[in-house]
């Protein structure tokens, strides 16, 4: 298990129109961004479910993820996971085995953490990372009760720039 330094971020909500149907989504990126460049697919964590009693929450329950930015982060992290230096040093603690990326949101991440706060895994051999061994967690949930994932800081970094420079990019 590997416990790096956490940023807490804020999640904005859009209002959309798809097919003559107004959505509610959920992004990470601010209006400024948004409204500059608009929202990419991959920049959209997932889209909130109408709720008969008008509450406006954002609850697990109302939260679908948004497939397309599962398989961005994914594919992110994979590409990404091997530049943590916490990761690093706890790859040269364990010498060999799977090392684990646990989402900050955990409330005990010394304890039984849930899988659905398990990012995903990377397996150290001779106390160095592998190459091209990160799997990511199935399980692993964008939005839990303890609230939205948490990345490393560096990895929230790598997210942060790299959502800004896509939805920037022209379609």
């Amino acid at each position: 298990m590997v416990d790096e330094s956490r940023t807490e971020r804020s999640v904005f909500v859009y209002q959309t129109n798809s097919g003559g149907e107004a959505h509610e989504v959920v992004s990470i990126l601010d209006s400024e961004v948004v409204f500059e460049y608009g929202l990419c697919p991959e920049a959209i964590l997932g889209i909130l479910r109408p709720v008969a009693t008008g509450g406006r929450r954002i609850t697990p329950e109302r939260f679908q993820e948004n497939p397309a930015f599962v398989q961005y982060l994914r594919t992110l992290l994979s590409d990404h996971v091997y530049d943590l230096d916490g990761l690093r040093r706890a790859a040269q603690d364990e010498g060999d085995g799977h090392l684990y990326l646990i989402d900050g949101r955990t409330p005990d991440p010394d304890g039984e953490v849930p899988a659905a706060d398990i990012i995903g895994a990377v397996q150290a051999e001779s106390g160095v990372l592998v190459p091209g061994s990160y799997q990511h967690n199935p399980n692993h949930r964008l939005l839990t009760q303890h609230g939205f994932f948490e990345l490393p800081a560096e990895l929230e970094a790598i997210l942060q720039t790299d959502l800004r420079r896509r939805c920037a990019q022209p379609r």
